[in-house]
């Protein structure tokens, strides 16, 4: 306990939860909740009961609500104890009162707090990594500095404070999904190509927890790989080792999302609600037109809220410490400290290039922070097609 404290990151972390503690009991005790798609507290029972009834299907995955559930178990239970009869109405009734409702609000969000402190941390052993293995003695004194410096400007983003006192699944998306880049990042710089089983795991909970974190993944993944044996003769040396390895880990994570998603068991509702997200949930919300000027728009103005909300100093350092590794390292090391950076470019062309929106939850993976928390308006909606009659 005594290092513990006298660790700089355990203080940045204590800050950060700070920040989140300062919002997290905004607008309780209540019923329902305000934050936008907020994950509890009621829709994380729905999705448990949706998901798994054949023909019917929720607008997200239920991986979060499963670890809602156990958490909030002994509310469950309480409310359960005090029902007057088992019928729905009755049911419904008791669980919506605000007692429950309120403590179910105040674990989901405590469960966004920690995952959110989960990826500054991670934010941060990405950072110490890529610096770690050096020529010099003064490299893990440098790797320790990179690390905490990067975290600390993770904890001072906007967009994470934000979305780390709120119930919605873009925080423990992230959380998980960062976890499977710091993984696959561990398994190319300390050549253990068992570590894709972990990284493989944890990329299934952040699809299983939230549908667009596939995007972090389509493209980044694949091209980190041939990266690897492109800059790096131990790859190509041991390629039986890693196929071994890379192949079984991927079908155990698909099969893995298809379990919890409730596509073995309800394959219809399944489809459904694919169905569902690639239509309505998505281009019903669409500001930028489809095509080259629709991506041009988005990406300008991107960078223009990168630029506004971080500085032009910020967005200049990350850039600069991002051509500075590169050009300092060789082999797997390069490689590892692009994916990152390979991840945001997966995301933006998988993800907000489909999704054709702005919304700062959905600039999250890309450090983005929420504009409209500052007294700006909201990103100006595209002109779209007339429809046809």
């Amino acid at each position: 306990m005594r290092g513990l404290v006298r660790h700089p990151l355990f203080w940045i972390l204590v800050a950060a939860a700070g920040l989140r503690l300062a919002g997290l009991f905004w607008g309780l005790p209540a019923s329902d909740g305000w934050d936008d798609d907020g994950f509890a507290p009621r829709n994380f029972l729905t999705a448990l009961a949706l998901t798994y009834k054949p023909g019917s299907y929720f607008t997200y995955p239920p991986l979060h609500a499963f670890l809602l559930a156990v958490l909030t178990a002994p509310g469950i239970v309480a409310a359960l104890l005090h029902v007057p009869s088992f019928h729905q109405a009755d049911v419904i009734a008791e669980f919506t009162k605000p007692a429950t409702m309120t403590y179910f609000a105040v674990m989901g969000r405590l469960l966004n707090l920690v995952m959110s402190l989960g990826i500054i941390w991670t934010v941060g052993e990405m950072a110490r990594l890529v610096w770690a293995l050096g020529d010099s003695r003064t490299a893990p004194l440098k790797a320790r500095r990179a690390g905490l410096f990067a975290a600390g400007a993770a904890a001072l983003s906007f967009g994470l404070t934000y979305y780390g006192q709120v119930s919605n699944l873009d925080v423990p998306y992230l959380f998980w999904g960062m976890l499977a880049l710091l993984w696959c990042m561990r398994a190319v710089t300390e050549q253990r190509p068992a570590y894709f089983w972990s990284a493989g795991l944890f990329a299934a909970a952040s699809v299983a927890t939230k549908d667009q974190a596939y995007a972090l993944f389509l493209l980044s993944l694949p091209l980190f790989l041939l990266a690897w044996f492109a800059a790096d003769a131990w790859p190509r040396a041991h390629a039986g080792k890693i196929i071994r390895s890379v192949l079984p880990a991927i079908a155990v994570a698909l099969l893995v999302v298809l379990l919890v998603d409730g596509a073995i068991v309800n394959w219809s509702g399944f489809v459904g609600r694919l169905t569902f997200l690639a239509g309505p949930a998505s281009a019903d919300y669409a500001e930028y037109l489809k095509g080259p000027s629709g991506w041009l728009a988005l990406l300008g103005d991107m960078g223009r809220y990168f630029g506004k909300d971080h500085g032009f100093a910020g967005v200049t350092l990350a850039v600069f410490g991002l051509a500075l590794q590169v050009c300092r390292s060789r082999g797997g090391m390069r490689v590892a400290a692009l994916l990152p950076g390979l991840a945001i470019l997966s995301f933006t062309l998988c993800f907000n290039f489909v999704a054709l929106r702005s919304d700062d939850r959905f600039l999250l993976p890309l450090i983005g922070t929420p504009w409209t928390q500052h007294g700006e308006q909201a990103p100006p909606v595209r002109p779209q097609p007339a429809p046809s009659v």
